[in-house]
């Protein structure tokens, strides 16, 4: 099984295509109209290993920003410190390492992270009253997490008018092509997602839908939402490496979580990964989950 890192790392190209196109322009011209000259004061919750803050900077979104990354896995921020300096000579930026991140600089961009390896609750409840924070960013955080006590959490300490863009979050859906046996499949996906709602962190198989009413009941207005679906099937006959790496550790997320459950048949289950892990390595596996995307702002 692949590391984590390595799992975060291979998804990239699949989030990136992934995101909503239009609550992506959304953002952009959002920020676009509240950076001032000295830019914007950014959090990121549940940052991983950096790809979302590489993304805003090379998608133009952020020129000027400091930047804060939470993450509570000291190897995911090992990661992202490790990669910043040759990402950043590709995108023409001046790179100076700092004790606790990095500053960049190039191409009229100015910008600062800082990485905190901490619980993202514990990283709030020490966050002063009404941080100046102008974007609150949380990928693929919501669904994992006690996403209502989180946002009445952000709602509390942010300040009137920061916005809060949450894309790529679970909808209840997963599927896999060719079906193999509709019925069963549909008793696995049922307790594949009970799996999800029973997490003693929190979370739900339908963050992505519960999030336009949950984000209302924190005050937050909603400004634009859309589907941000995973899909991934054999381009021209063949993956590339870095699907090939996400679809396996997808099958050994579902392994993991459903062996031995006593309402799953252990012999059905080991068969029908086998199957499903013989059609990627032949290349004809198909695989979806439907996601959605959020940029939602406190009312000023």
């Amino acid at each position: 099984m692949s590391t984590f890192q390595e799992y975060l790392l291979a998804k990239r190209a699949v989030d990136h295509r992934s995101l909503n196109p239009r609550v992506w322009a959304a953002l952009g011209a959002a920020v676009a109209q509240r950076a001032g000259p000295k830019g914007l004061n950014v959090l990121e919750l549940g940052c991983g290993v950096g790809a979302m803050f590489q993304r805003l900077v090379g998608g133009g979104v952020l020129r000027q920003a400091r930047y804060t990354a939470v993450d509570g896995d000291a190897d995911n921020l090992d990661c992202a410190l490790s990669r910043l300096p040759g990402w950043s000579r590709e995108e023409g930026l001046a790179c100076q390492v700092t004790p606790d991140g990095a500053v960049l600089e190039g191409a009229g961009r100015e910008l600062s992270i800082r990485l905190v390896t901490a619980d993202v609750f514990a990283f709030l409840d020490s966050a002063s009253t009404r941080p100046d924070w102008d974007l609150v960013v949380a990928h693929a955080l919501l669904d994992v997490v006690d996403a209502p006590g989180l946002l009445a959490c952000l709602a509390r300490l942010c300040r009137p008018g920061c916005l809060v863009y949450l894309p790529i979050h679970y909808d209840g859906l997963t599927c896999f092509e060719p079906q193999i046996d509709a019925a069963w499949e549909e008793t696995l996906w049922h307790l594949y997602h009970h799996s999800m709602d029973a997490r003693p962190a929190g979370g739900s198989s339908q963050t992505g839908r519960r999030l336009y009413t949950w984000l209302r009941e924190a005050g937050f207005r909603l400004l634009e939402a859309g589907a941000a679906d995973w899909m991934v099937f054999p381009r021209d006959g063949a993956y590339t490496p870095d699907e090939r790496l996400f679809l396996d550790f997808i099958l050994d997320t579902i392994d993991h979580q459903l062996t031995g459950h006593p309402e799953l048949d252990d012999e059905a289950f080991a068969g029908w990964l086998s199957l499903r892990r013989a059609q990627v390595e032949r290349q004809e596996l198909m695989y979806v989950a439907h996601q959605m995307d959020y940029l939602a702002c406190l009312p000023e």
